[in-house]
């Protein structure tokens, strides 16, 4: 299994040169020790900041790394969008009512099956992504319960090489929600 440090690199890997070129960067308290960087702006799960014209809600994430978030961000007009990515699923609520869902959509259970059956991915590593990290099935589920009534925009994201399948996982999401789908 990866450790917390090597495992956080994984999307963290710039903060020191942002730091050194002046950019405000927000994280978790575990985030910035496991980082060992200073002067960054502290954000919790829970917590709600205003950061510029924008208000960001701070919510906790179902990952191996401790002090892993996911954002909600609301803009002066009201609209709003969720960012979210290595977490095993997410409640709905925090969906509800956003104008863009970016979202993690890692892998299918199917392929991920497939690859361990061949050998291709190892069992370590089915463990830590049926723990860590959202499949499109969940995906699915999670938009399925989820207000949409004021989406235009659903933005997939964290895709794994080897588990997922993006035109599959972009068809599958846009018969659910009829607004364009991509994948960053």
């Amino acid at each position: 299994m990866l450790s917390f440090p090597i495992a956080i690199f994984d999307h963290a890997k710039a903060v020191k040169d942002l730091l050194k070129m002046g950019i405000d960067t927000w994280m978790s308290i575990e985030t910035a020790h496991a980082l060992s960087v200073e002067g960054t702006h502290r954000i919790e799960d829970g917590e709600r900041h205003h950061i510029g014209a924008w208000t960001v809600d701070a919510f906790a994430t179902v990952h191996d790394c401790p002090g892993s978030l996911g954002f909600v961000v609301t803009n002066q007009q009201g609209e709003r969008l969720l960012y979210a990515t290595d977490t095993q699923y997410l409640s709905p609520r925090w969906g509800d009512g956003c104008a863009i869902l970016a979202l993690e959509a890692n892998y299918s259970l199917d392929k991920l099956k497939e690859n361990v059956g061949t050998g291709d991915v190892d069992r370590s590593v089915k463990h830590r992504v049926l723990w860590n990290h959202q499949s499109i099935e969940t995906v699915l589920k999670f938009l399925e319960r989820t207000d949409r009534s004021r989406l235009v925009e659903v933005v997939l994201l964290h895709l794994s090489s080897a588990n997922s399948d993006e035109v599959a996982f972009k068809k599958a999401v846009a018969e659910i929600v009829g607004v364009p789908v991509r994948v960053a």
